[in-house]
């Protein structure tokens, strides 16, 4: 039996309707993350109007286009694939540069002499107030620190719970662009965003110390998941906020620890029966994954891009 013909747009619209049925949005990814941007079909009806939205609703600035079959699609076709069954119900892949190029978005809390180095998803579609959420979060993790550290920053719950993002931005405001209308020459190096305790005017200003004053103690995320086999089940933990003099061995065996404590298992025999796998991984610029090399002498500071840990075990 032969492949029916596709399906066009006007034949489409008119078999949708008959049954009351509203075309649904258009579905775009990234490489190497798999969540799903969907695009009303009428912001991205045109070429020029889907880049437009790509790059509002993505923070990405597109070079090309993918159909679900990850072909190439000409700019002169985009108003014909994207509107023809099946590629109109499937996932259109964006290529392209991130509108905030940098992934590493460092938090500087002066007062506290306090800096997180934190990696931002791809595409940066990311708020302030969320921002803010994050940062309250790792923030919680040093009360007390569940590490055993020489050097650790003081602080409350209320002192956490009061910490506002600088300049007194809305909450509603999305990040990329907060960045570039900060116009800050040191932030095109690597982007900083200044919080604090409400101050007598309410602002938190964005402020780079002199090298001597500059944070005394700096955290790093480290992004955690688990995987249960068989099924490869996957299991996304909280992000563990450890020194940045850390080396990768140091924190792979903090991280096994509380694998450890959390399931309960002190004989070294179970152990060996449960834990298959634990790779401590580095972001690559294609969206892949790569094994941390040199694990014993890297610190975790020096790594530039996301660290993520992977422990995979049996059920």
């Amino acid at each position: 039996m032969g492949m029916s013909a596709p399906m066009g747009e006007g034949m489409l619209s008119e078999y949708l309707k008959e049954f009351g049925i509203e075309a649904p949005a258009l579905k775009f990814v990234v490489p190497g993350d798999d969540r799903i941007r969907s695009i009303p079909l009428a912001d991205a009806k045109t070429y020029g109007g889907m880049k437009m939205a790509v790059e509002d609703k993505l923070q990405i600035v597109m070079d090309s286009v993918l159909d679900p079959f990850n072909h190439p699609i000409e700019p002169t076709d985009w108003e014909i694939v994207s509107s023809t069954w099946p590629y109109r119900f499937g996932k259109f892949t964006v290529v392209g540069q991130p509108m905030f190029s940098d992934p590493v978005m460092t938090v500087v809390w002066e007062a506290k002499s306090l800096a997180i180095k934190m990696w931002l998803p791809s595409p940066r579609r990311i708020t302030m107030g969320q921002l803010l959420t994050i940062v309250r979060g790792y923030l919680v993790q040093l009360l007390p620190s569940p590490l055993d550290l020489s050097l650790a920053p003081r602080m409350t719950r209320s002192e956490i719970n009061n910490v506002i993002i600088q300049d007194g931005w809305s909450r509603s405001r999305d990040l990329v662009r907060v960045v570039q209308q900060t116009w800050c020459t040191k932030c095109l190096q690597q982007s900083t965003v200044f919080v604090g305790t409400t101050q007598p005017k309410g602002v938190v200003g964005h402020s780079h110390s002199a090298a001597s004053t500059e944070p005394q103690m700096v955290f790093v995320v480290v992004q955690n998941l688990w995987e249960m086999i068989p099924g490869m089940v996957k299991q996304y933990r909280p992000d563990l906020l450890v020194p940045a003099t850390l080396t990768v061995s140091e924190v792979k065996a903090i991280i096994e620890k509380q694998f450890w404590d959390t399931l309960g298992l002190e004989d070294e025999d179970e152990r060996d029966e449960v834990l298959w796998a634990h790779e401590m991984l580095t972001a690559a610029a294609d969206g892949c994954w790569d094994k941390i090399a040199d694990q014993d002498t890297m610190a975790l500071g020096n790594i530039r891009m996301a660290v993520r840990s992977i422990i995979t075990y049996k059920e």
